[in-house]
C-alpha cells in the first residue's frame, strides 16, 4: 500500500510548475507523528515539484497526525486541516499559505 508521502509525491509529479513566492524553490517539510516516514520535505519550483528525504533547514515545517498525512495525501486541503487544529506551523507560514490553494487544485493521482 502506498504511503501519504508516495500518493503526495504521485500528486506533484503530475501537478506542473507551482508559483513560488519570487519564482523560488520552495522547500516545506511535513513531519508526521505515529507514521512511516515520519517525515518527508514537498520541494516546489517552477520547474516542478516533488517530495524528497526531510531536510534540516526547509522554508516551513507542518507538523501533524498520521490521520492529517493521509487527509492531505488524499486531496483535503492544507488550509482545511489547519483549520481543525491538527496541525502546527513553524517557519515561513507565508509560504504554506501562499501555496494552500495550488495545493489544493491538484488532487492525487
Amino acid at each position: 500500500m502506498a504511503t501519504w508521502a508516495d500518493r503526495l509525491a504521485a500528486t506533484l509529479a503530475g501537478a506542473g510548475p507551482a508559483p513560488t513566492p519570487d519564482g523560488r524553490e520552495v522547500r516545506i517539510t511535513l513531519q508526521v507523528e505515529g507514521s512511516t516516514p515520519a517525515a518527508a520535505t514537498l520541494v516546489l519550483s517552477p520547474a516542478g515539484s516533488r517530495v524528497e528525504p526531510a531536510v534540516e533547514r526547509p522554508d516551513a515545517t507542518v507538523r501533524l497526525d498520521a490521520a492529517g498525512a493521509d487527509e492531505l495525501a488524499s486531496g483535503s486541503t492544507v488550509m482545511a486541516v489547519l483549520r481543525e487544529g491538527r496541525v502546527r506551523v513553524s517557519g515561513d507560514v507565508s509560504v504554506v499559505v501562499a501555496l494552500a490553494d495550488w495545493l489544493a487544485g491538484h488532487r492525487p493521482a
